[in-house]
C-alpha cells in the first residue's frame, strides 16, 4: 500500500530486475514510451506481466517481431515468448525456424532446447528440412 495506515516509510527495494530495467518501465506508465532493445526487452516483458501493463507488453510483442533472431537466441527467445503469450513475435520466430531449420539443427544452441519448444518445432507444417534429416540429426541424438 502507497496511502495510509499501511504506508511504509522506508524504501522498497526491487531486486528481480535493474534499475534501468524498472526505470524504462515506469517511464512507459508515466509517459507512454520507453527504450526497448535486445538487452532489456526481456526484462521489460516480465515487468509489463507482473504488474499487468498489457499495452507494453504488446509493444514489446510488436519489438521483438519486428527483430531478426540469431541461431544463437531463436531457442531462448522462443522459450520466453510462450512463457509470456507473445503470439505475433512467437509466430515470426516459427517462420524463421522454418527457413533455416537445416542451420538451426546443426547450431549449439539447439541443443539446449527445452522439450515443449522442440515439439512445437516438430509440429510446424512447413519445416524446410527432410523429416529424416530432422530425426537423424546429431541434434536429435540426446533425446533417445
Amino acid at each position: 500500500m502507497l496511502f495510509g495506515a499501511w504506508a511504509k516509510k522506508e524504501p522498497i527495494p526491487i531486486t528481480a530486475h535493474s534499475y534501468n530495467d524498472f526505470k524504462e518501465f515506469l517511464t512507459f506508465l508515466y509517459l507512454g514510451k520507453c527504450k526497448i532493445d535486445m538487452d532489456n526487452v526481456m526484462a521489460i516483458v516480465d515487468l509489463a506481466e507482473s504488474y499487468n501493463v498489457q499495452l507494453l507488453k504488446d509493444k514489446c510483442d510488436q519489438f521483438l517481431t519486428h527483430t531478426d533472431p540469431t541461431p544463437e537466441n531463436v531457442f531462448k527467445i522462443c522459450e520466453t515468448l510462450k512463457i509470456y503469450s507473445l503470439q505475433n513475435a512467437l509466430d515470426n520466430l516459427y517462420e524463421y525456424i522454418t527457413i533455416n531449420a537445416v542451420i538451426l539443427l546443426k547450431n549449439q544452441s539447439f541443443l539446449e532446447v527445452k522439450k515443449d519448444v522442440l515439439m512445437d518445432i516438430v509440429k510446424l507444417e512447413r519445416l524446410v528440412i527432410k523429416e529424416e534429416d530432422l530425426f537423424d540429426s546429431e541434434s536429435l541424438k540426446f533425446f533417445y
